[in-house]
């Protein structure tokens, strides 16, 4: 059933304000709703009583169901989280770094629930498809791509984070496959000589010219909602399965 239209509640003209204490909530069970059921079958009032909120506190943090999913699918990522602390210090090889970038960003809830929620609409949605390139160019495997100074650059970043998607979903939402039994330690143990492979591997010839990745990383800075409510355009999609937590390390 769609959502009913909700008003904004009375407010000073200008800017709408940017995430509190109040639209921290929201946006956390937001992206536990898109993780699970997807765009088509997360209501506002469902988000709206999970985090305790009126749905026209939502509408006035965020404008629409469209503006709430914008901003959930920013995947909360800064360049202080241990993660990326050791990513950038580490002197290991660059297939077990991106490895262990990707798994350790993965095991970290409110992230690998805003790219479950990017991976439902990204074939439907296009700001899904902006998030799950920026995510992959800026943090995933891009910088150490063009240090590397290889060939077909963009083709062999979307493989090797092709490949770590495939895991990590089959992992979240098959728990009876033989990724849901190992840790993130076995899993980047499995994947890295894979990654070794799309990273050195001569590609064929004749391949269309990609992208080249950014030099560095740059900070995933979430777009603001618009200052006017906009209509909930963003095309259904399927049903997600229900989402699980990743097996911490043993």
């Amino acid at each position: 059933m769609p959502d009913k239209p909700v008003s904004d509640p009375p407010r000073r003209g200008g800017r709408r304000p940017g995430p509190d204490s109040t639209a921290q909530p929201i946006l956390d069970e937001a992206r536990k709703a898109f993780a699970t059921k997807g765009y088509a079958h997360t209501s506002l009032r469902a988000v709206g009583e999970a985090a305790g909120v009126d749905p026209a506190m939502i509408a006035y943090f965020f404008g629409s169901k469209a503006g709430l999913f914008q901003a959930a699918i920013n995947v909360p990522i800064s360049l202080d989280m241990p993660a990326m602390v050791e990513f950038r210090s580490s002197q290991a090889e660059p297939a077990e770094r991106i490895a262990r970038l990707f798994f350790s960003l993965w095991g970290d809830p409110p992230v690998a629930q805003a790219l479950t929620a990017i991976i439902l609409e990204a074939g439907l949605n296009s700001a899904a498809g902006q998030a799950l390139r920026r995510f992959m160019f800026a943090y995933v495997g891009g910088p150490i791509v063009r240090e590397l100074k290889v060939g077909d650059q963009e083709l062999r970043l979307r493989l090797a984070v092709g490949l770590m998607l495939s895991v990590a979903l089959q992992r979240r939402f098959d728990r009876a496959c033989v990724f849901a039994h190992l840790t993130s330690r076995q899993l980047v143990e499995v994947v890295t000589p894979l990654l070794r492979h799309i990273l050195t591997a001569p590609m064929p010839p004749g391949l269309p010219p990609g992208e080249d990745p950014p030099a560095a990383p740059f900070p995933f800075a979430a777009s603001p909602p618009p200052d006017a409510a906009a209509p909930d355009t963003a095309p259904p999609s399927p049903e997600g399965g229900d989402a699980h937590d990743d097996r911490p390390d043993a």
